[in-house]
């Protein structure tokens, strides 16, 4: 399969934009929502625990960057910053606009088009944070503007790739074991299949299937997955300190944090992922090794405080966050408003501290009759503020539905 055919249908976009990686991330949490009347797609994306991979062999010999071409965290930043490139995971997963960008002018026409699809969202940076661990983090909003013709010309793009490669983008394996699949994709992009869609704000994926081809495929892939892990258990390498047995709940985690159905009508399979009548957060859980370095690079080219911001604009309600920042507020996770509290908490002045108390105290007894999972503290009506309470809730909260 060509890196061209590959692109065109987004299947491996990040493979071939990738390079050598220095930029990690602890976790990732992307909220979504559909404004109907402006006719936008927005992402709010919180990139936590921003550092400089520090495993052996990459920081310890400098000469590796110089030559594989790569450069470290602290330049990779300010340029990922400045192209409005965006990061699904760690870095060799990133979109590079500025080579996108290269593409608006190739010889071929889908990928002048899948260029030019990709060069019409907007990135804009919201501010970095300080979690209550101490970790730097930073937010970004993307937008699809026109959203809906947006995903006629995405659906119209991978249909005219299909057609194109006539099935070459399927391996041997595949044309063996789903031919009769393989041929009814093939015939739907011809007739122009809607690949992708919005339903409030949910995203569906639809493909047709053979049945039996697909409940086939099915039982494989629960088979292999079930047995992977018996004979993982019996070796020893998903004891409960193990890194695989972490990967195992950071798998969970990201499978569970947003709702994702699986709608299988026969002949059509389509995947859901988020709710129609209300955004939701995405939360995944990379790793939890940390260091520092990379901090004053990313608040000296994300330099808005957020968790100074969104506190006052908390407490005063005559003073609004700026517009970008207050999307966070409506429509990212429900744990921001309780991180810039805590940050206010240990690092305000008296008066400060004791209106983020106030505040605390007033947010869990709503979120615990609303909500109430996982229970926010509940502290009795003159006792001091607990912060390490609060920062075990938010961390809690930062992996939920995961168990602890």
């Amino acid at each position: 399969m060509s890196h061209r055919t590959l692109w065109l249908l987004g299947l491996a976009a990040a493979a071939l934009l990738a390079v050598p990686a220095c930029v990690e991330l602890t976790g990732q949490r992307i909220s979504w929502f559909h404004d109907v009347e402006k006719d936008e797609l927005v992402f709010v994306i919180h990139y936590d625990g921003i550092h400089d991979r520090a495993r052996k062999g990459w920081l310890e010999k400098r000469q590796l960057n110089d030559k594989d071409g790569s450069t470290e965290g602290a330049e990779q930043i300010p340029a990922f910053v400045e192209s409005g490139s965006v990061m699904i995971g760690d870095w060799p997963f990133h979109l590079d606009r500025t080579r996108i960008a290269g593409n608006t002018t190739s010889d071929d026409p889908l990928q002048r088009e899948a260029a030019r699809l990709v060069m019409a969202w907007r990135s804009e940076p919201l501010g970095h944070y300080r979690e209550p661990a101490g970790r730097i983090g930073g937010v970004q909003r993307v937008t699809l503007p026109g959203v809906t013709a947006f995903l006629r010309d995405v659906n119209a793009l991978l249909s005219r790739a299909l057609v194109e490669v006539e099935g070459k983008a399927f391996d041997d394996e595949a044309r063996q074991q789903a031919p009769r699949t393989i041929e009814r994709v093939l015939a739907a992009a011809k007739q122009g299949w809607q690949w992708i869609a919005l339903d409030g704000h949910a995203i569906r994926v639809s493909f047709p299937v053979h049945p039996g081809e697909w409940a086939a495929l099915r039982a494989r892939v629960v088979d292999d997955m079930i047995r992977d892990v018996m004979k993982s258990g019996k070796s020893g390498k998903y004891d409960d300190d193990s890194e695989n047995s972490r990967e195992i709940g950071y798998f969970v985690q990201a499978l569970a944090s947003a709702p994702i159905s699986y709608l299988d009508e026969g002949e059509r399979v389509t995947f859901v992922l988020g709710r129609r009548d209300r955004p939701v957060t995405w939360r995944i859980r990379l790793r939890e090794e940390y260091e520092p370095s990379l901090e004053p690079v990313v608040i000296e080219h994300v330099k808005t405080d957020l968790d100074r911001e969104l506190a006052a604009a908390l407490l005063d309600e005559k003073l609004e966050a700026a517009a970008l920042r207050s999307t966070i507020l409506r429509f990212g996770p429900p744990e921001e408003p309780v991180r810039a509290m805590i940050g206010l908490a240990e690092r305000g002045a008296d008066a400060e501290r004791k209106a983020a108390a106030g505040y605390l105290k007033a947010w869990a007894e709503q979120w615990n009759r609303e909500t109430g999972v996982p229970a926010a503290p509940v502290a009795g009506e003159d006792a001091p503020l607990d912060l390490a309470a609060w920062k075990g809730w938010y961390q809690r909260m930062k992996q939920f539905p995961a168990p602890e």
